[in-house]
This record gives C-alpha cells, sequence and structure tokens, in this order.
C-alpha cells in the first residue's frame, strides 16, 4: 500500500501562457497543465523559507566557487 503524507499546503498557479485554456477546471488542473507558479506570498512563514532557501544556496555555491578558484590558483602557481 502507498501512503503519501502530506506536509503543507502550497497555492499553485497555472502557466497560462497568452491564452488560458478553457478546458482546465479546478479539480482537474493539476493532470492537464503541465508547469506552474508557487505563490510563496500565501503564508508569511512560506516566504521566509523560500527566501531563506534562496539565500543559502545562493551563498553556499559562490563559497564554493571560490574555492574552486583559490585552489586552481593555488595549482597554477605551482
Amino acid at each position: 500500500m502507498h501512503q503519501v503524507s502530506i506536509l503543507r499546503s502550497c497555492h499553485l498557479i497555472p502557466v497560462f501562457g497568452k491564452v488560458a485554456n478553457r478546458a482546465w477546471e479546478s479539480g482537474t488542473v493539476l493532470n492537464q497543465c503541465n508547469k506552474f507558479y508557487l505563490n510563496p506570498y500565501l503564508r508569511h512563514h512560506d516566504f521566509f523559507l523560500f527566501r531563506y532557501l534562496v539565500d543559502v544556496h545562493a551563498s553556499r555555491k559562490a563559497a564554493e566557487e571560490r574555492r574552486v578558484r583559490i585552489r586552481a590558483l593555488g595549482r597554477a602557481g605551482r
């Protein structure tokens, strides 16, 4: 038996493009639409969490890139 745990709800907005598909209905749009925007403004906690995670990821990536450059420069000077 397959179990699913829902941690919290989220507000998804279908990516309509230039024209909204009139066949989409609220009960079936999750199966009909391929792309969605996630609304981070639904709850202040979500906004903080998404913003925090993006900032943490960016700072870790920048730090790793600096380490790689430093190692490469160190090897070039030998």
